[in-house]
Parts: C-alpha cells; sequence; structure tokens
C-alpha cells in the first residue's frame, strides 16, 4: 500500500493554493518601448492610449517626482518654437505620472525638463524650446512606481511674437517696412470694426509732417495672405479707431488712407481674416510718385530713389556719362532740340548745377506742396549719341515728381 508523502492538511493547503493562483491577475508584459532604445513615435494632437504597467525603471536616475517604471518616445518637432507634452491639456492620465523631455540620442542624454505635478489628479505637464524636424525623446513613469493608463497631448506653437499685444507695438518708418508675420499671434481687443480680423500684431509710427498717411499691403507692399489692416489714434488703453481695411488693391492685400498729425503717435494692427497668418511687409507713405518722360537721347541715364513725400530726403542720380554731367529741376516742359534726334528739354532751368551727378534734396515739411508737380532732368555735356550743336550733349528722361 502507497503511503502518502503530504502530510496531514496539506493536500487542503496546497489546493487553497492553486485556488489562488487560478484567480489571481496575470503579470503585466513588459512594454515593448520599456527602454530608450524601443521608443515609440508620438505625434502632435492626442496620441492612442498607453501604458506603464509592466516596465522597469531605466537608467539614468529621474531628475524629478520619483519617478519608476518608465515607457519612452520619441517627437520629431513639428514647429520651431514651444512644444508642450501634458497629461493635463489634450492628454490625461489615471495614475500619478512624471513625464521627462530629453535631447539628444539614447547613449548621450540631455536633460531639458522633468515635471511631478502639473494639474489635479498628480497628471504631469511640460514645455520646452524646440527645433523643426529635430528629434526629442520623452520618458513617461510613475510617481513612487505608481503604473496605469494614459493619452499623451501634444502641441508645438512658435514663439509668442514680442508685438502681439498693443503694449508691445514695434516702431515703423516711412517706407517699405522690413518683413514681419503673424504667425503665433493672437487676437487682441477690441474687437475688429471690419471683416472678421483675428490673429493680429502691431507698429507705432510717428510721421515727421502732417499729411494723409496710406499704411499699406499692397505693391510695393505685400502679404502673403488673406490680410486685414487698422489704424488707431490715442493710447494702447484708449485706442481711437481712424481706418480699417480688408481687401485692397484688387485681392486680399490691405491698405488704409488716414490723416495724421506730426509728432503725434499712431498705433497699426495688421491681422488676418478669420484668422488667416502669414508674412508681410508694411509700406508707409503719403502718396508722392515718380513719373518719366522720354526726353532722351544717348546714354545718360536719370535715376530717382527716396520717397517723394513732404519731410522725405530724395536723390537723383546720373549714369552712363561721358562728358561733364549737368542737372536742372523746374517746372515740366517739352522743347525738341536737333530734331530729328529724341533730344528734348523736359525741365525749365529754374536750378541748374554742372559737375555733380547726383542731386541729392530735402522736401520740405509744407503741406502746401502735397500735389505739386516739380521736373527733374540731366545731361552730359560734350556726351556722345544726342546733338552735336553748339556742343556735342546728350540728355536724360525727365522725371515728374507729384509731391506727396
Amino acid at each position: 500500500m502507497r503511503t502518502s508523502l503530504l502530510r496531514p492538511g496539506a493536500a487542503f493547503r496546497a489546493g487553497r493554493f492553486l485556488l489562488l493562483l487560478a484567480i489571481a491577475p496575470p503579470l503585466a508584459a513588459q512594454p515593448s518601448n520599456d527602454e530608450c532604445a524601443g521608443a515609440i513615435a508620438v505625434f502632435d494632437g492626442t496620441n492612442p492610449p498607453q501604458t506603464n504597467s509592466g516596465a522597469t525603471t531605466s537608467a539614468p536616475g529621474w531628475s524629478c517626482g520619483a519617478g519608476l517604471n518608465d515607457v519612452w518616445y520619441f517627437y520629431a518637432a513639428s514647429c520651431t518654437g514651444i512644444a508642450t507634452f501634458s497629461f493635463c491639456t489634450g492628454g490625461s492620465a489615471n495614475y500619478d505620472t512624471v513625464i521627462e523631455a530629453f535631447s539628444g540620442t539614447c547613449g548621450s542624454l540631455n536633460l531639458l525638463a522633468c515635471n511631478d505635478d502639473a494639474c489635479p489628479g498628480g497628471r504631469s505637464q511640460l514645455s520646452v524650446p524646440v527645433t523643426a524636424g529635430t528629434t526629442y525623446l520623452l520618458r513617461v513613469g510613475g510617481f513612487d512606481g505608481e503604473v496605469g493608463n494614459f493619452t499623451l497631448g501634444i502641441s508645438c506653437n512658435p514663439p509668442a511674437l514680442p508685438n502681439d499685444e498693443c503694449a508691445g507695438a514695434i516702431p515703423i518708418g516711412e517706407g517699405l517696412n522690413p518683413a514681419a508675420s503673424t504667425v503665433g499671434a493672437t487676437t487682441s481687443p477690441p474687437p475688429w470694426s471690419c471683416g472678421n480680423g483675428q490673429n493680429d500684431a502691431w507698429f507705432s509710427y510717428t510721421p515727421a509732417c502732417t499729411d494723409d498717411a496710406t499704411f499699406s499691403l499692397c505693391s510695393p507692399g505685400f502679404a502673403g495672405y488673406d490680410s486685414q489692416i487698422e489704424v488707431f489714434g490715442g493710447s494702447c488703453g484708449a485706442l481711437s479707431l481712424l481706418g480699417c481695411n480688408d481687401d485692397a488693391c484688387g485681392g486680399l492685400t490691405s491698405e488704409v488712407t488716414v490723416p495724421v498729425v506730426s509728432g503725434s503717435t499712431y498705433l497699426v494692427r495688421v491681422g488676418g481674416f478669420g484668422g488667416n497668418t502669414g508674412a508681410f511687409q508694411l509700406n508707409v507713405h503719403h502718396g508722392g510718385v515718380y513719373n518719366y518722360v522720354g526726353t532722351q537721347c544717348g546714354a545718360v541715364t536719370l535715376v530717382p530713389s527716396g520717397l517723394p513725400d513732404i519731410g522725405q530726403s530724395v536723390s537723383f542720380d546720373l549714369g552712363g556719362l561721358t562728358g561733364t554731367p549737368a542737372i536742372w529741376v523746374g517746372q515740366p516742359a517739352n522743347v525738341p532740340v536737333c530734331p530729328p534726334a529724341s533730344c528734348a528739354i523736359g525741365a525749365t532751368f529754374d536750378v541748374f548745377l554742372v559737375g555733380s551727378a547726383s542731386l541729392p534734396a530735402t522736401i520740405p515739411c509744407d503741406p502746401s506742396l502735397v500735389g505739386a508737380t516739380v521736373a527733374v532732368q540731366g545731361g552730359d555735356i560734350f556726351g556722345a549719341g544726342g546733338c552735336s550743336l553748339p556742343v556735342p550733349f546728350a540728355v536724360s528722361l525727365t522725371v515728374l515728381v507729384t509731391i506727396g
């Protein structure tokens, strides 16, 4: 007869042990991204549900929050700006999380930031500067080894514009100002008075003369999106609307003209219809223009530069000279000389300068000059290709300056 090897009661205890094994939950599997080398890609927006259940604790040691039981992810930045990784906004977690962000590679990690608690429930969020196209590593763990389920929310935004609000308005001047952008701008108060404007940037302008000023994104200004523009008097805390425009110059770019007073400061707001954003260049002028009359013969040329507006500096420069330069200024004229050559005198000789190839000038800040037209022409005495009597000479085209 066989004798049982179990002591009295041993069979009962073994059976109870087997029963406990049968009803105990299985151990969580080790995640594939338990270590940095197995990091999983994550993207902007709310990522699919994840867990740190079954994870071990990776090296290096956590820099905050007694983090343990971590899993790894990698993120290729979609913008140059600020990336936010969150279980608070756009993400969630059912346990006390900890999160770390690194630059570099798994073998050479450079800690950027670590966060334990950022919002109620012990959930985490951190923001770090990133460069578009660069890959960053994220480590998600639990405070003191807590485990659970989570979704990671990611957003990437350009850095805030320094002139996003009225108080940070950037000074602008006459003519074509430097390129700017509304990308990353928010929408400032007060509400736009035209065209559903949003996402705006601010500028300040102080005119040298009392006149009408035009603020324009039309050529030679530029806007690469559906723009809007608004001009105010007063101060940021007490704005007084002077003008607003949505669409001008035959398209979706904007332009507005308002009266301005010398020495006063005006605030200019550039935004986009319905939240459109993009790059632009703002042109400020007072309506002065150059026109050209074909009085030229020979190789001599006359090129104007500068804004032909009151209070502004202009210059007229000769080129193509072979003899002695001359420039004269006066009223518009049209006197053919030595036909059948195309030479013609296009300006009276109210001011006549010999020996200089350039004529710089400043238009006086006199409102009575606005709308007046002045003619400027240049000559090349002893220059070839023009008239030959009494001495050889050539003349340029005539520049008609209508003062703005």
